[in-house]
Protein backbone atom coordinates (compact mmCIF):
# COMPACT_ATOMS: atom_id res chain seq x y z
CA UNK A 1 0.00 0.00 0.00
CA UNK A 2 1.65 3.18 -1.35
CA UNK A 3 0.36 7.12 -1.05
CA UNK A 4 2.42 9.14 -3.15
CA UNK A 5 1.02 12.18 -2.17
CA UNK A 6 2.24 15.24 -4.41
CA UNK A 7 5.88 14.59 -4.55
CA UNK A 8 6.94 14.67 -8.36
CA UNK A 9 4.55 15.14 -11.42
CA UNK A 10 2.08 12.63 -12.72
CA UNK A 11 3.95 10.68 -15.06
CA UNK A 12 6.36 10.38 -12.18
CA UNK A 13 4.03 8.97 -9.74
CA UNK A 14 2.39 6.83 -12.68
CA UNK A 15 5.78 5.47 -13.35
CA UNK A 16 6.54 3.95 -9.65
CA UNK A 17 3.32 2.24 -9.52
CA UNK A 18 3.39 -1.71 -9.17
CA UNK A 19 0.96 -3.65 -11.35
CA UNK A 20 -1.88 -4.96 -8.97
CA UNK A 21 -3.47 -7.64 -8.33
CA UNK A 22 -6.48 -8.45 -10.85
CA UNK A 23 -6.06 -4.73 -11.96
CA UNK A 24 -7.28 -3.55 -8.65
CA UNK A 25 -5.66 0.14 -7.69
CA UNK A 26 -7.32 0.10 -4.77
CA UNK A 27 -4.25 0.09 -2.36
CA UNK A 28 -2.40 2.97 -4.59
CA UNK A 29 -3.27 6.83 -3.51
CA UNK A 30 -2.62 9.70 -5.93
CA UNK A 31 -3.08 12.85 -4.10
CA UNK A 32 -1.77 16.02 -6.39
CA UNK A 33 -2.28 18.43 -4.46
CA UNK A 34 -4.87 19.97 -6.68
CA UNK A 35 -7.66 20.54 -4.48
CA UNK A 36 -10.95 18.97 -5.45
CA UNK A 37 -14.07 17.64 -3.70
CA UNK A 38 -13.39 14.10 -3.18
CA UNK A 39 -11.31 12.07 -0.02
CA UNK A 40 -8.36 10.12 -0.71
CA UNK A 41 -9.35 6.70 0.80
CA UNK A 42 -5.95 5.90 1.93
CA UNK A 43 -4.12 9.14 2.84
CA UNK A 44 -7.93 10.77 4.00
CA UNK A 45 -6.82 13.81 2.59
CA UNK A 46 -9.33 16.00 0.49
CA UNK A 47 -6.85 16.27 -2.47
CA UNK A 48 -7.42 13.65 -4.70
CA UNK A 49 -7.30 14.43 -8.41
CA UNK A 50 -10.83 15.55 -10.14
CA UNK A 51 -11.76 13.21 -12.93
CA UNK A 52 -11.73 15.79 -15.85
CA UNK A 53 -8.05 16.25 -14.13
CA UNK A 54 -6.87 12.71 -14.16
CA UNK A 55 -8.91 12.29 -18.11
CA UNK A 56 -6.05 14.94 -19.01
CA UNK A 57 -3.14 14.25 -16.90
CA UNK A 58 -3.01 10.49 -17.38
CA UNK A 59 -3.80 10.96 -21.46
CA UNK A 60 0.11 11.41 -21.20
CA UNK A 61 2.52 8.94 -21.97
CA UNK A 62 5.15 7.68 -19.21
CA UNK A 63 8.10 8.45 -20.83
CA UNK A 64 10.73 5.68 -22.04
CA UNK A 65 13.20 7.29 -18.97
CA UNK A 66 10.59 7.45 -16.14
CA UNK A 67 9.36 3.34 -17.41
CA UNK A 68 12.83 2.40 -16.24
CA UNK A 69 11.95 2.91 -13.07
CA UNK A 70 9.29 0.45 -12.72
CA UNK A 71 7.05 -0.94 -15.68
CA UNK A 72 3.44 0.88 -14.97
CA UNK A 73 0.19 -0.57 -15.33
CA UNK A 74 -0.81 -0.88 -18.83
CA UNK A 75 -3.48 0.93 -18.57
CA UNK A 76 -1.36 3.90 -18.12
CA UNK A 77 -0.21 3.92 -21.59
CA UNK A 78 -1.34 6.74 -23.47
CA UNK A 79 -5.32 5.17 -23.01
CA UNK A 80 -6.77 7.86 -21.04
CA UNK A 81 -10.22 6.88 -21.18
CA UNK A 82 -9.47 3.91 -19.64
CA UNK A 83 -7.23 5.37 -16.98
CA UNK A 84 -10.29 7.56 -16.34
CA UNK A 85 -12.10 4.92 -15.86
CA UNK A 86 -9.91 2.68 -13.52
CA UNK A 87 -8.84 5.29 -11.41
CA UNK A 88 -10.77 8.35 -10.82
CA UNK A 89 -14.19 7.68 -11.51
CA UNK A 90 -15.72 9.40 -8.12
CA UNK A 91 -12.05 8.54 -6.67
CA UNK A 92 -12.55 5.00 -5.46
CA UNK A 93 -11.99 1.98 -7.03
CA UNK A 94 -14.75 -0.46 -6.92
CA UNK A 95 -13.31 -4.34 -5.83
CA UNK A 96 -14.10 -7.12 -3.42
CA UNK A 97 -17.35 -7.15 -1.44
CA UNK A 98 -20.05 -5.09 -2.20
CA UNK A 99 -23.27 -5.49 -0.16
CA UNK A 100 -26.87 -5.27 -1.97
CA UNK A 101 -28.61 -3.64 0.65
CA UNK A 102 -31.84 -4.73 2.40
CA UNK A 103 -33.95 -1.98 3.37
CA UNK A 104 -35.76 -1.87 6.58
CA UNK A 105 -39.29 -1.08 7.11
CA UNK A 106 -41.04 0.03 9.74
CA UNK A 107 -44.79 0.33 9.81
CA UNK A 108 -45.16 0.82 6.45
CA UNK A 109 -42.24 3.70 5.80
CA UNK A 110 -38.52 3.14 5.84
CA UNK A 111 -37.08 2.35 9.32
CA UNK A 112 -34.52 4.70 9.35
CA UNK A 113 -32.52 4.56 12.65
CA UNK A 114 -32.41 0.46 11.40
CA UNK A 115 -31.17 1.07 8.08
CA UNK A 116 -28.28 3.74 9.37
CA UNK A 117 -27.62 1.09 11.76
CA UNK A 118 -27.63 -1.40 9.27
CA UNK A 119 -24.72 0.71 6.90
CA UNK A 120 -22.82 1.24 10.07
CA UNK A 121 -22.73 -2.57 11.21
CA UNK A 122 -21.26 -3.34 7.67
CA UNK A 123 -18.55 -0.35 7.81
CA UNK A 124 -17.57 -1.76 11.06
CA UNK A 125 -17.17 -5.47 9.38
CA UNK A 126 -14.65 -4.53 6.78
CA UNK A 127 -17.19 -4.51 3.14
CA UNK A 128 -15.62 -2.97 0.67
CA UNK A 129 -18.96 -1.07 -0.62
CA UNK A 130 -22.28 -1.05 -0.31
CA UNK A 131 -25.10 -0.63 -3.24
CA UNK A 132 -28.58 0.91 -2.29
CA UNK A 133 -31.98 0.27 -3.76
CA UNK A 134 -30.77 -2.67 -5.40
CA UNK A 135 -33.27 -5.75 -5.92
CA UNK A 136 -32.43 -6.55 -2.30
CA UNK A 137 -33.79 -3.26 -1.07
CA UNK A 138 -36.57 -3.72 -2.43
CA UNK A 139 -36.35 -1.22 -4.75
CA UNK A 140 -39.61 -2.45 -7.20
CA UNK A 141 -42.15 -1.08 -4.79
CA UNK A 142 -40.76 2.21 -3.41
CA UNK A 143 -41.91 5.45 -4.43
CA UNK A 144 -39.51 7.35 -6.10
CA UNK A 145 -39.59 9.64 -2.94
CA UNK A 146 -38.54 6.84 -0.55
CA UNK A 147 -36.09 5.56 -3.72
CA UNK A 148 -33.90 8.98 -3.48
CA UNK A 149 -34.54 9.12 0.18
CA UNK A 150 -32.60 5.20 0.69
CA UNK A 151 -29.74 6.60 -1.31
CA UNK A 152 -29.65 9.75 0.64
CA UNK A 153 -29.58 8.11 3.58
CA UNK A 154 -26.94 5.83 2.64
CA UNK A 155 -24.44 8.62 1.81
CA UNK A 156 -24.59 10.54 4.15
CA UNK A 157 -24.33 7.55 6.76
CA UNK A 158 -21.18 6.33 4.45
CA UNK A 159 -19.62 9.44 4.62
CA UNK A 160 -17.15 8.67 2.18
CA UNK A 161 -15.57 5.79 4.29
CA UNK A 162 -16.48 3.36 1.11
CA UNK A 163 -17.74 3.51 -2.07
CA UNK A 164 -21.16 3.88 -2.57
CA UNK A 165 -22.92 1.94 -6.02
CA UNK A 166 -26.72 3.61 -6.10
CA UNK A 167 -29.17 1.37 -7.83
CA UNK A 168 -30.89 3.36 -10.80
CA UNK A 169 -32.01 1.51 -12.89
CA UNK A 170 -35.69 1.12 -14.66
CA UNK A 171 -37.70 -0.67 -17.83
CA UNK A 172 -38.61 3.33 -18.87
CA UNK A 173 -35.18 4.54 -20.36
CA UNK A 174 -36.57 7.68 -18.91
CA UNK A 175 -37.14 7.24 -15.60
CA UNK A 176 -33.70 5.64 -15.61
CA UNK A 177 -32.24 8.75 -16.76
CA UNK A 178 -34.15 10.39 -14.09
CA UNK A 179 -32.66 7.96 -10.88
CA UNK A 180 -29.20 8.28 -12.44
CA UNK A 181 -29.24 11.89 -12.83
CA UNK A 182 -29.96 11.43 -8.82
CA UNK A 183 -27.65 9.30 -8.09
CA UNK A 184 -25.00 11.42 -9.00
CA UNK A 185 -26.66 14.69 -7.47
CA UNK A 186 -26.51 13.03 -4.38
CA UNK A 187 -23.25 12.37 -4.42
CA UNK A 188 -23.20 8.31 -5.25
CA UNK A 189 -19.43 6.86 -6.57
CA UNK A 190 -21.39 4.93 -9.32
CA UNK A 191 -24.72 3.80 -10.53
CA UNK A 192 -26.40 0.22 -11.37
CA UNK A 193 -28.72 0.24 -13.99
CA UNK A 194 -30.54 -3.51 -14.52
CA UNK A 195 -31.01 -4.40 -18.12
CA UNK A 196 -34.74 -3.68 -18.74
CA UNK A 197 -37.16 -6.07 -17.57
CA UNK A 198 -40.86 -7.17 -19.09
CA UNK A 199 -39.67 -5.04 -22.19
CA UNK A 200 -37.99 -8.03 -23.39
CA UNK A 201 -36.10 -5.67 -25.57
CA UNK A 202 -33.60 -6.78 -28.49
CA UNK A 203 -29.85 -6.27 -28.34
CA UNK A 204 -30.06 -3.50 -30.11
CA UNK A 205 -32.77 -1.91 -27.88
CA UNK A 206 -30.37 -3.08 -24.75
CA UNK A 207 -27.69 -1.10 -26.13
CA UNK A 208 -29.74 1.85 -27.02
CA UNK A 209 -30.89 2.14 -23.81
CA UNK A 210 -28.01 2.22 -22.05
CA UNK A 211 -26.36 4.75 -24.61
CA UNK A 212 -29.12 6.80 -23.57
CA UNK A 213 -28.16 6.89 -19.80
CA UNK A 214 -24.63 7.10 -20.70
CA UNK A 215 -24.83 10.07 -23.28
CA UNK A 216 -27.16 11.74 -20.46
CA UNK A 217 -25.60 11.33 -16.82
CA UNK A 218 -21.81 11.99 -16.78
CA UNK A 219 -20.61 9.42 -14.08
CA UNK A 220 -19.57 5.79 -13.83
CA UNK A 221 -22.56 3.03 -14.77
CA UNK A 222 -22.25 -0.71 -14.23
CA UNK A 223 -24.55 -2.85 -16.53
CA UNK A 224 -26.70 -5.07 -13.89
CA UNK A 225 -27.42 -8.30 -16.14
CA UNK A 226 -29.77 -10.86 -14.25
CA UNK A 227 -32.08 -12.61 -17.38
CA UNK A 228 -33.89 -14.44 -14.18
CA UNK A 229 -35.79 -11.35 -13.44
CA UNK A 230 -35.69 -9.53 -16.46
CA UNK A 231 -36.49 -12.25 -19.10
CA UNK A 232 -33.48 -11.30 -21.20
CA UNK A 233 -29.92 -11.87 -21.44
CA UNK A 234 -27.25 -9.61 -22.07
CA UNK A 235 -24.81 -11.08 -24.74
CA UNK A 236 -20.90 -11.08 -23.86
CA UNK A 237 -20.68 -8.98 -27.49
CA UNK A 238 -22.98 -6.77 -26.27
CA UNK A 239 -21.80 -6.00 -23.08
CA UNK A 240 -18.31 -5.42 -24.93
CA UNK A 241 -19.94 -3.43 -27.41
CA UNK A 242 -21.45 -1.34 -24.70
CA UNK A 243 -17.63 -1.39 -22.47
CA UNK A 244 -16.12 -0.35 -26.44
CA UNK A 245 -18.66 2.41 -27.24
CA UNK A 246 -20.14 4.13 -23.99
CA UNK A 247 -17.82 6.22 -22.05
CA UNK A 248 -19.24 6.05 -18.52
CA UNK A 249 -19.93 2.16 -18.63
CA UNK A 250 -17.19 0.93 -16.57
CA UNK A 251 -18.17 -2.83 -15.65
CA UNK A 252 -21.47 -5.35 -14.74
CA UNK A 253 -22.89 -7.64 -12.32
CA UNK A 254 -23.25 -10.57 -13.58
CA UNK A 255 -25.82 -12.60 -11.86
CA UNK A 256 -26.48 -15.38 -14.54
CA UNK A 257 -24.15 -17.31 -12.58
CA UNK A 258 -23.14 -18.87 -15.74
CA UNK A 259 -19.55 -19.29 -15.53
CA UNK A 260 -19.10 -19.97 -19.50
CA UNK A 261 -20.59 -16.39 -19.77
CA UNK A 262 -18.81 -14.54 -17.07
CA UNK A 263 -15.49 -16.43 -19.19
CA UNK A 264 -16.68 -15.41 -22.22
CA UNK A 265 -17.73 -11.58 -21.21
CA UNK A 266 -14.12 -11.13 -19.82
CA UNK A 267 -12.33 -12.65 -22.84
CA UNK A 268 -14.36 -10.27 -25.25
CA UNK A 269 -14.21 -6.66 -22.61
CA UNK A 270 -10.36 -6.97 -21.72
CA UNK A 271 -8.81 -6.82 -18.38
CA UNK A 272 -9.70 -3.25 -18.12
CA UNK A 273 -13.40 -4.58 -17.49
CA UNK A 274 -14.63 -4.34 -13.98
CA UNK A 275 -17.07 -7.43 -13.79
CA UNK A 276 -18.63 -8.37 -10.21
CA UNK A 277 -20.46 -11.54 -9.57
CA UNK A 278 -23.90 -11.17 -8.84
CA UNK A 279 -24.47 -14.62 -7.83
CA UNK A 280 -22.92 -15.34 -4.31
CA UNK A 281 -22.58 -19.06 -5.00
CA UNK A 282 -19.86 -18.66 -7.99
CA UNK A 283 -17.95 -15.68 -6.55
CA UNK A 284 -14.90 -17.80 -6.15
CA UNK A 285 -14.42 -19.15 -9.39
CA UNK A 286 -15.51 -16.01 -11.16
CA UNK A 287 -12.82 -14.31 -9.36
CA UNK A 288 -10.94 -17.06 -10.66
CA UNK A 289 -11.29 -15.88 -13.78
CA UNK A 290 -10.82 -12.22 -13.49
CA UNK A 291 -13.97 -10.83 -11.83
CA UNK A 292 -13.44 -7.99 -9.62
CA UNK A 293 -15.75 -8.85 -6.30
CA UNK A 294 -18.93 -9.37 -6.04
CA UNK A 295 -22.09 -7.66 -5.44
CA UNK A 296 -24.07 -10.04 -2.42
CA UNK A 297 -26.91 -10.72 -0.72
CA UNK A 298 -25.35 -13.07 1.64
CA UNK A 299 -23.12 -10.24 3.10
CA UNK A 300 -25.96 -8.61 4.50
CA UNK A 301 -25.73 -11.27 7.08
CA UNK A 302 -21.87 -12.00 6.86
CA UNK A 303 -19.92 -9.14 5.56
CA UNK A 304 -16.54 -9.84 7.17
CA UNK A 305 -16.80 -13.03 5.77
CA UNK A 306 -17.71 -12.29 2.30
CA UNK A 307 -14.79 -9.31 2.49
CA UNK A 308 -12.26 -11.86 3.72
CA UNK A 309 -12.70 -14.30 0.97
CA UNK A 310 -12.31 -11.35 -1.69
CA UNK A 311 -9.36 -9.97 0.17
CA UNK A 312 -7.37 -13.44 0.40
CA UNK A 313 -7.76 -14.40 -3.54
CA UNK A 314 -6.41 -10.59 -4.08
CA UNK A 315 -3.79 -11.43 -1.91
CA UNK A 316 -3.05 -14.59 -3.43
CA UNK A 317 -4.35 -17.09 -0.72
CA UNK A 318 -6.25 -19.35 -2.20
CA UNK A 319 -6.67 -22.36 -0.03
CA UNK A 320 -8.14 -19.62 2.34
CA UNK A 321 -10.67 -18.09 -0.38
CA UNK A 322 -11.48 -21.67 -0.60
CA UNK A 323 -12.16 -22.30 2.42
CA UNK A 324 -14.32 -19.38 3.17
CA UNK A 325 -16.03 -20.49 -0.19
CA UNK A 326 -16.94 -23.76 1.56
CA UNK A 327 -18.32 -22.44 4.68
CA UNK A 328 -20.39 -19.63 2.71
CA UNK A 329 -22.00 -21.96 0.61
CA UNK A 330 -24.73 -23.43 3.06
CA UNK A 331 -25.73 -19.55 4.27
CA UNK A 332 -25.48 -18.86 0.39
CA UNK A 333 -28.13 -22.00 -0.06
CA UNK A 334 -30.33 -20.51 2.87
CA UNK A 335 -30.71 -16.50 1.18
CA UNK A 336 -32.28 -18.51 -1.57
CA UNK A 337 -34.62 -20.87 -0.29
CA UNK A 338 -37.57 -18.53 -0.82
CA UNK A 339 -37.63 -15.47 -3.30
CA UNK A 340 -34.76 -12.46 -2.38
CA UNK A 341 -34.63 -10.62 -0.49
CA UNK A 342 -37.27 -12.58 2.06
CA UNK A 343 -35.05 -15.00 3.46
CA UNK A 344 -32.27 -12.32 3.94
CA UNK A 345 -34.24 -9.76 5.39
CA UNK A 346 -35.96 -12.35 7.91
CA UNK A 347 -32.03 -13.70 8.74
CA UNK A 348 -31.68 -9.93 9.78
CA UNK A 349 -34.71 -10.16 11.86
CA UNK A 350 -33.70 -13.17 13.94
CA UNK A 351 -30.40 -11.19 14.54
CA UNK A 352 -32.43 -8.49 16.03
CA UNK A 353 -30.83 -6.06 13.41
CA UNK A 354 -34.57 -4.87 11.73
CA UNK A 355 -38.07 -5.96 11.26
CA UNK A 356 -38.87 -8.66 8.92
CA UNK A 357 -41.40 -6.29 7.51
CA UNK A 358 -42.35 -6.67 3.41
CA UNK A 359 -44.69 -4.85 1.06
CA UNK A 360 -46.57 -6.91 -1.16
CA UNK A 361 -46.50 -8.80 -3.10
CA UNK A 362 -43.35 -10.15 -1.07
CA UNK A 363 -44.44 -11.92 2.00
CA UNK A 364 -43.50 -13.45 5.21
CA UNK A 365 -41.32 -16.93 5.16
CA UNK A 366 -43.48 -19.93 5.04
CA UNK A 367 -43.18 -21.32 8.84
CA UNK A 368 -41.00 -24.42 7.94
CA UNK A 369 -38.75 -22.14 5.23
CA UNK A 370 -38.14 -20.20 8.76
CA UNK A 371 -37.04 -23.09 11.06
CA UNK A 372 -34.66 -24.23 8.22
CA UNK A 373 -33.69 -20.71 7.97
CA UNK A 374 -33.13 -20.48 12.13
CA UNK A 375 -30.79 -23.66 11.94
CA UNK A 376 -28.61 -22.56 9.44
CA UNK A 377 -28.06 -19.09 10.95
CA UNK A 378 -27.45 -20.85 14.46
CA UNK A 379 -24.78 -23.69 12.69
CA UNK A 380 -23.14 -20.25 10.80
CA UNK A 381 -22.95 -19.07 14.55
CA UNK A 382 -25.34 -15.91 13.71
CA UNK A 383 -27.51 -16.37 16.45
Amino acid sequence: MACFGGEGNVAERAAVLQHPVNGAVRDVCLCSGMGGNMHCRLCRSKTIRTAQYALDAYGERVSKEQNNRARPPSFFGGNSLTAFRLLFWGGHMFHGAITALVTPFRNGVIDEEAFRAHIEWQLEQGIHALLPCGTTGESATMTHEEHENAIRICIEQVKGRVPVLAGAGSNNTAEAIRLTAFAKKAGADAALLISPYYNKPTQEGIFRHFKAVNDAVAMPLFVYNVPGRTGSNILPATMARLFRELEHVIGVKEATGNLVQVSNMLEQCGPDFLLFSGDDFTLLPSLSLGACGVISVTSNIAPAKMAALCEAWEKGDAALARRLHFELEPLNRAMFVESNPIPVKTSLSLMGRMTDEFRLPLCNMAPAAQDALRAELARAGLL
